[in-house]
C-alpha cells in the first residue's frame, strides 16, 4: 500500500539503444525514442537487431600487424636468398601470427553479428568475415536470458547473453559484447520479445548451439 504523498512506484530503468545496434522488424511499428519498448513483440512476429563490432583501438592494431608483417616478409625474402633453412623458419613463424593478428583485427572493424527472432526461432549469425559459428534455438525452449559479465585477459570485461533451456541448460547464444550498455539493451529487448513470463512448458525442441 502506498502511503499517501508518496511518488508512484517506478519500474526497472530500461537502457537505451547503443548507436552501434540497429533495428528491423516488420511489426508492431512504433514512433518516438528507440528502447526496447518500441520493438515489443510475440514469437510469432519477425523481429531482428544487427550489432556492429567496430572499435577504434582495433585499426590501431591492424597498422601495426600489418607495418610487422611487412617487415617479416621483406626479412623473409632476403633469407631466401641462401640462409639456412632453420633460420628461415623464424620468420614464417611471425609472417604467420602477423597474418592471424590482421584477420582479427579486420573482423573486428568489419563484422556485425546478426540477432534474429523469426518463426519460433533465435537466430545468431556474424559476417561478412568468417567468424565462430553462430546460435540457433527454437524460442519456446529458452525459459530465462541473461546479461553476464566474463573477465577476460588483462583485466579487460566483456559481457555475453546467456539463454537458460528447458532442460536447465545454461548455453551462451551471444558472447564478445564489449560494454554493459550493448548488452543491457540486447537482454531487455529479447526477453520482452521472447515472452519469457509468458511462456508455457512446453516439450523440448531440438537446438544446436556453437557460441
Amino acid at each position: 500500500m502506498r502511503m499517501p504523498g508518496s511518488p508512484p512506484a517506478q519500474g526497472p530503468l530500461r537502457a537505451p539503444r547503443p548507436v552501434e545496434i540497429q533495428i528491423h522488424h516488420e511489426q508492431p511499428t512504433f514512433q518516438g525514442h528507440d528502447t526496447y519498448r518500441s520493438v515489443q513483440t510475440q514469437i510469432g512476429t519477425s523481429i531482428a537487431l544487427t550489432r556492429r563490432w567496430f572499435e577504434p583501438r582495433f585499426s590501431i592494431l591492424l597498422l601495426f600487424t600489418t607495418m610487422w608483417a611487412a617487415a617479416m616478409m621483406r626479412v623473409l625474402m632476403h633469407l631466401l636468398a641462401g640462409a639456412p633453412t632453420l633460420l628461415v623458419l623464424l620468420p614464417i613463424l611471425h609472417l604467420g601470427a602477423g597474418s592471424g593478428m590482421i584477420y582479427y583485427a579486420l573482423a573486428n572493424l568489419l563484422n556485425r553479428s546478426r540477432i534474429t527472432l523469426a518463426s519460433g526461432l533465435l537466430t545468431i549469425s556474424h559476417g561478412p568475415l568468417p567468424w565462430a559459428p553462430g546460435c540457433v534455438v527454437a524460442a519456446r525452449r529458452i525459459r530465462d536470458l541473461r546479461l553476464v559479465q566474463v573477465e577476460g585477459r588483462h583485466g579487460r570485461s566483456a559481457y555475453a547473453l546467456e539463454a537458460t533451456l528447458d532442460d536447465g541448460k545454461a548455453v551462451r547464444v551471444l558472447k564478445g559484447l564489449p560494454s554493459r550498455e550493448q548488452g543491457a539493451f540486447l537482454e531487455q529487448t529479447l526477453q520482452d520479445a521472447l515472452g519469457l513470463s509468458e511462456q508455457a512448458l512446453l516439450p523440448p525442441v531440438g537446438a544446436r548451439c556453437f557460441a
